[in-house]
């Protein structure tokens, strides 16, 4: 039972955990709400987060608030896999989290975002699961306190799955002031289908924009790749070729700020690709296309046909010679060399188009 020692709308608590220190002033009169309370830990790097709601008491306590502290976040794994998960900010240890169990998040490292990354968990030499830090395959970073769904792509070792990562959908809902953060394991769709319905391969990543300060990936080991191709699932039977594109990504815009990402994916002609975003906190998803050189950049948000994609150089008809001499003559060549072009332009277009079928995105 806690009461202040006179009533005054001014009345304001303080909170703290441990050896923290106190929270910022709280009001408890505005009942039925939820909210948020950050603790300040001592040493200044971390915070402590707890839910906190007021709800009015019942019966013979209906002038009584009752205020409820809880866990901020929760993380919850029905992967099927014992999995370990950490901040991206927090590069000395991390927690084990078996399949089925869920454990509260309280201390975040103090940051701009909330930033948590999985792995599966490594094995001692007994055979049982451990979280170990260095040893792991970090997935890229996803936001806690974006509620929605997000996938990510897990790196593990081709006994789990050949293809070298598996998929996990992360739902983050709210529940009063907690917000569960369920990992389940996706095996049916992938939330995008890229379809190369053309004759030519085509390459395509994700495109990044690189900042003085950014969260992608920090610490988080995904940048391990570099720039060569990666294996990625496909919705068909064919393989990802180990040898170069054809038509190797060049870089967006040379010397600015703007380059590829590390992830490159080779779609063969008349195949398609499971896809899903390599860094799933970018600002700006958008996906590049490579084709004979060329590249283009499209939003995969829009959905419909999309300006079409011209790629490589096509030939272009000769100027038709305007001398007297010569144009009676010429009339027929520049006629056919005019054709041949119209033909050589239409091979070298890409149509685009977004659609949203069925459970993907």
């Amino acid at each position: 039972m806690f009461s202040f020692g006179s009533y005054d709308l001014r009345n304001r608590a303080l909170v703290r955990v441990s050896d923290s220190d106190w929270s910022r002033p709280l009001s408890f009169d505005a009942l039925g709400s939820s909210a948020e309370v950050v603790i300040p830990s001592s040493n200044k790097m971390a915070d402590t987060h707890l839910g906190i709601e007021i709800e009015p008491g019942r019966g013979r306590y209906s002038h009584t608030r009752v205020v409820t502290f809880t866990s901020r976040y929760v993380v919850k794994n029905l992967t099927g896999a014992p999995l370990q998960y950490r901040t991206v900010y927090n590069t000395d240890s991390a927690s084990l989290l078996k399949d089925g169990e869920r454990r509260p998040l309280h201390t975040l490292h103090r940051a701009r975002r909330r930033l948590l990354t999985i792995a599966h968990a490594s094995r001692n030499s007994q055979g049982g699961y451990i979280a170990n830090v260095q040893a792991a395959k970090w997935s890229s970073p996803f936001s806690i306190d974006d509620i929605g769904r997000v996938y990510i792509r897990m790196p593990v070792d081709a006994d789990i799955d050949e293809s070298g990562e598996m998929l996990v959908k992360v739902d983050i809902i709210m529940e009063g002031a907690c917000l569960f953060v369920i990992m389940q394991r996706e095996t049916h769709y992938w939330p995008y289908m890229i379809e190369n319905n053309t004759h030519t391969d085509i390459v395509v990543w994700q495109y990044m924009e690189k900042h003085g300060h950014s969260d992608h990936g920090a610490g988080s080991g995904i940048g391990a790749q570099g720039s060569q191709l990666v294996p990625a699932r496909r919705s068909s039977s064919a393989q990802l070729s180990s040898s170069p594109s054809p038509s190797p990504p060049p870089q967006l815009m040379a010397g600015t700020a703007h380059t590829s990402s590390e992830r490159q994916y080779v779609v063969r002609a008349g195949e398609s690709l499971d896809y899903a975003w390599d860094v799933p906190t970018a600002a700006t998803k958008l996906l590049v296309i490579s084709a004979q050189g060329s590249t283009r950049r499209i939003s995969l948000q829009e959905i419909g046909e999309q300006r079409p994609f011209i790629y490589g150089k096509p030939q272009l008809p000769p100027r038709r010679n305007t001398g007297s001499s010569a144009l009676s003559s010429s009339t027929t060549a520049a006629a056919a060399a005019t054709a041949l072009a119209n033909r050589a332009i239409a091979e070298y277009t890409m149509n685009i188009e977004v659609v949203a079928a069925g459970p993907r995105q």
